[in-house]
């Protein structure tokens, strides 16, 4: 009795592992599956972005401002991308804000959505800033003292600057309904992790790698 009851635990055990690593494939595989590209772009037409009408290849990043694997991307992938092929217009690139590690990273998106909307063209210095300020201290992590200073070394007037804090700050700003969007986008989307790259709607599997992310446009 006590033989069949060890075989029966044992074959039991066997059996979770197995459903455990059966769940965790399909969830994976879901989560990196490629997507609609004219769709994806069509839904992120109001997000941060870098556009131009001669670009052949459209770039969907979804990133978190307080993710250590984001600015690694930031400091990688995306920098040698910009020089390579954002700035010679060959590809336009969309950031959607995911915000999923907290509030502190909700309250970063819809700061930078407050300065795509009142100052557009100081956006790009802002994002960049707030990958460099990143805390590995997470209570202290993209705090308002944080979010406030970053701002204040934007080139803004002083009533730009009034609006951009007073909409980041103020429940049901704008900013604030385009941060619930971003965050509505990488769930319909399935995305499960950051940073997550699409090349007209193609899944990349190494985002860190400029050269992987070239191959892709080729």
């Amino acid at each position: 009795m006590k033989k069949n009851l060890k075989i029966i635990i044992i074959l039991s055990g066997i059996l979770i592992v197995f459903l455990l690593t059966i769940s965790f494939y399909f969830i994976n595989k879901i989560s990196f599956e490629n997507v609609n590209g004219s769709k994806l772009e069509g839904d992120v037409i109001q997000n941060p972005k870098h556009f131009s009408n001669s670009a052949n290849h459209t770039i969907v990043a979804f990133g978190d401002f307080n993710c250590p694997y984001c600015k690694k991307y930031e400091e990688n992938g995306y920098t040698k991308l910009k020089n390579n092929l954002i700035d010679s217009k060959k590809v336009n690139y969309y950031f959607v804000n995911a915000a999923f590690l907290g509030e502190s990273s909700i309250r970063a998106s819809r700061a930078a959505h407050a300065v795509n909307i009142y100052a557009p063209k100081e956006y790009w210095k802002f994002h960049h800033l707030m990958y460099e300020t990143q805390s590995s201290n997470k209570k202290n992590s993209l705090s308002n003292k944080i979010i406030d200073k970053n701002l204040s070394n934007l080139n803004l007037s002083k009533s730009i600057l009034k609006k951009i804090k007073k909409d980041y700050k103020t429940r049901k700003s704008t900013s604030w309904k385009l941060t619930e969007r971003d965050q509505e986008l990488t769930k319909k989307y399935n995305v499960k992790e950051v940073p997550t790259i699409y090349i007209d709607g193609k899944f990349v599997e190494d985002p860190y790698s400029f050269k992987s992310i070239e191959k892709e446009l080729k």
